[in-house]
C-alpha cells in the first residue's frame, strides 16, 4: 500500500511539472548601447568671452548654457541627449504649428563616424573626405584635422521647413546633414532627446566618433545664408545676441564643447580681416 501511494505521488509530481519547452524563459538583459558622454562647464554660454543674452524675457538664464552631451549608438539607433543648465522651454508653443517642443536654441552636432582622412601634403593633395566647414550661419570652420562627415541640425523650426532649407543648400553630399522629423525629437526637461537609425551613420566604432555640438539660437525669419542662425551684434537688442560685430566676423555660436587643448574661447576666438582671416576654427572632441 505505501509503494503504490510513493509511486501515485511520483506520478502526480510529474503532471505538476511542465515539461522543458513550455516553462518561460529568462530574458537576457539588454546590453547597454555603447555611449559617449562629454561634459560641459557651466556658466560658459558667452561664446569667444563676453556674449551676452538679448533682452527679451523669453531667453532665460542658462537656456543656451550646454552642459552635458551624451550620444548613445545601439544596433538600430543613435540617441543624442543635449542637457542645458535651464528647463528647455517652449515660450512661442512651438506645437500648436507643428514644432519640435521648444522654441529657442539650435543646436548643430557635427561627427566624424567614418575614417575621415587628413588632407595630404604634396604636388597633388588628395581631397579627403568629409568637411571642414561648418553649416551655413555659424561663421566658424574646422580644423585641417578635424573634418565631419554627419552633422545633425537641431532647430525650433517646423521639421519640413527645415529639411527643405537643407535641400536647397550646395556642397553637402546627400546623407551628410541629417535632420530629425517630429517623432524624432523630444524634450525631457533641461535636455533635447534626438532619437536617428544608426544606418544614417558613418561605420567607425562609435566610441572611435569625432564630436562637436554648437549652440545658438533658431532665428524663424533669418534668411537662407543663415540656416536659421540668430545673428550677434555688437550690442544686445530684443531679439539680438550681443558683445559681438555687427558684420559677418564674428561666430554666432554662445556655447561650445571645448577640452584643455582647444577651449571654447579659444576655437571661438575670431577677428576681421581680409579673406576671412580670424574665422572661429572648430576642433573635434574624442574620448581617450
Amino acid at each position: 500500500m505505501i509503494a503504490r501511494l510513493a509511486a501515485l505521488a511520483g506520478a502526480v509530481a510529474l503532471l505538476a511539472t511542465p515539461p522543458a519547452s513550455a516553462r518561460p524563459r529568462k530574458t537576457p538583459p539588454a546590453k547597454p548601447a555603447p555611449a559617449l558622454t562629454f561634459d560641459d562647464p557651466a556658466g560658459d554660454d558667452d561664446g569667444p568671452g563676453g556674449y551676452v543674452y538679448p533682452t527679451d524675457a523669453a531667453f532665460t538664464a542658462g537656456a543656451f548654457d550646454l552642459r552635458r552631451v551624451t550620444i548613445e549608438a545601439g544596433r538600430r539607433d543613435v540617441t543624442l541627449r543635449l542637457t542645458f543648465a535651464a528647463p528647455v522651454t517652449d515660450p512661442w508653443v512651438s506645437k500648436t504649428w507643428g514644432g519640435p517642443g521648444f522654441s529657442l536654441q539650435l543646436v548643430h552636432v557635427y561627427l566624424a563616424t567614418d575614417k575621415v582622412a587628413p588632407p595630404r601634403r604634396g604636388n597633388k593633395p588628395k581631397r579627403p573626405a568629409g568637411y571642414d566647414v561648418a553649416l551655413p550661419g555659424l561663421h566658424a570652420r574646422f580644423a585641417a584635422d578635424a573634418r565631419w562627415d554627419r552633422a545633425v541640425l537641431v532647430s525650433a523650426e517646423e521639421p519640413r521647413a527645415v529639411a527643405r532649407r537643407v535641400k536647397a543648400l550646395d556642397g553637402f553630399g546627400k546623407g551628410a546633414i541629417l535632420v530629425p522629423d517630429g517623432k524624432q525629437i523630444a524634450v525631457d526637461g533641461d535636455t533635447i532627446v534626438v532619437t536617428l537609425p544608426r544606418r544614417a551613420f558613418g561605420k567607425l566604432d562609435p566610441k572611435a566618433w569625432g564630436v562637436q555640438v554648437a549652440v545658438g539660437s533658431t532665428d524663424f525669419y533669418a534668411g537662407d545664408d543663415l540656416l536659421l542662425a540668430r545673428l550677434v551684434n555688437a550690442q544686445a537688442g530684443a531679439f539680438r545676441f550681443g558683445g559681438g560685430h555687427d558684420g559677418l566676423c564674428d561666430p554666432n555660436v554662445i556655447d561650445l564643447l571645448g577640452s584643455s587643448a582647444a577651449t571654447q574661447h579659444s576655437q571661438l576666438g575670431w577677428a576681421c580681416g581680409l579673406n576671412g582671416d580670424g574665422v572661429a576654427t572648430l576642433s573635434l572632441m574624442r574620448k581617450e
